[in-house]
């Protein structure tokens, strides 16, 4: 048990930085330019809500798409499937990693929100907009895989 999850750190650690620092900084980026493009002071319940679900779900393409882009090559994969660590645990492991990405930056906007006084059901807004980004992302992800191009997700 030691050992696996000694595994799994040592994964994450080599992993995360490749597949989520370029990802990541785009979805801050673009996660710091909703309130220059839409404003997020004193809304209330529906413009709250519009901010959330045009806006802010789109963090879960940023992030999720893009995990398995350097498996979509040849030689990368031939390399991959021959290895002990297999390639869907790692792609777990990724999709994990995404999930708690997208829900940190999601709970984080939302508590600015309500500091720059939006009135909205925080829990209600937060896990809807998680859930939207995530199933967005997925969807972004099989279509890159079905494609076998990121640009197609």
């Amino acid at each position: 048990m030691i050992s696996a999850c000694k595994n799994i750190l040592d994964f994450l650690r080599r992993d995360l930085p490749l597949t989520f620092k370029n990802n990541l900084l785009l979805a801050i980026t673009y996660t710091c330019l909703i309130p220059a493009i839409r404003g997020i002071s004193n809304l209330d319940n529906i413009h709250s809500a519009d901010v959330f679900g045009q806006s802010l779900v789109l963090i879960g393409i940023f992030i999720l798409i893009p995990i398995t882009k350097q498996e979509l090559e040849v030689e990368v994969k031939e390399i991959v499937y021959t290895k002990a660590w297999s390639y869907r645990k790692s792609v777990s492991i990724r999709l994990i990693c995404g999930f708690l990405l997208i829900s940190v930056t999601v709970t984080v906007f939302a508590s600015i929100m309500q500091l720059q006084n939006c009135n909205f059901p925080f829990l209600q807004y937060v896990s809807t907009t998680i859930l939207y980004a995530v199933f967005l992302g997925l969807l972004g992800l099989f279509l890159a895989q079905a494609g076998g191009n990121v640009m197609i997700g």
